[in-house]
């Protein structure tokens, strides 16, 4: 029961990444059809959109990891016997997992920093640079938990 909703939560933050994404196409499309038309441009548009594609990226992790749909190097990974390729893949994962634990690690300190110093981003928006650094950290641990998890599975 728990797996199930685990993987509907995963498969939830990749819609959710979509929808990102699809907002992204609209602002990038109004933008483009405003700045033909001699109509003035949606200034905070490109803001939005590069934050929102880094968070798109990150929301879509997880689930990419638990779908087996990350980047591999098959070319190698193929001409392997399935006992070599699971020990590669579990390493690889093991290793993916000690990274993205240190990522956790170091967003959270880059979070906080932001919140206590009271940074702001002033661009054509300004906001608080915490707002952007709050969702790094636990999109970071919901990666190194799919990364551990698919270590101790193994690859069959």
């Amino acid at each position: 029961m728990f797996k199930k909703l685990w993987f509907q939560f995963l498969k939830a933050l990749a819609m959710l990444a979509g929808v990102v994404l699809a907002v992204d196409i609209l602002l990038i499309t109004a933008e483009v059809l405003f700045r033909n038309l001699g109509w003035r441009g949606l200034g905070w548009a490109s803001d939005v959109i590069e934050y929102s594609l880094s968070l798109s990226t990150l929301l879509v992790a997880p689930w990419l990891v638990a779908q087996k749909g990350h980047v591999k190097l098959d070319l190698l990974v193929e001409r392997m016997a399935s006992g070599q390729r699971n020990v590669l893949y579990r390493f690889t994962m093991w290793l993916a997992a000690g990274v993205t634990a240190v990522l956790v690690y170091a967003s959270t300190l880059l979070a906080l920093d932001t919140y206590t110093s009271g940074a702001l981003v002033m661009k054509s928006l300004v906001f608080p640079e915490w707002w952007v650094m709050a969702a790094v950290p636990p999109l970071f641990l919901l990666i190194a938990i799919e990364c551990l998890r698919s270590a101790l599975a193994g690859a069959d």
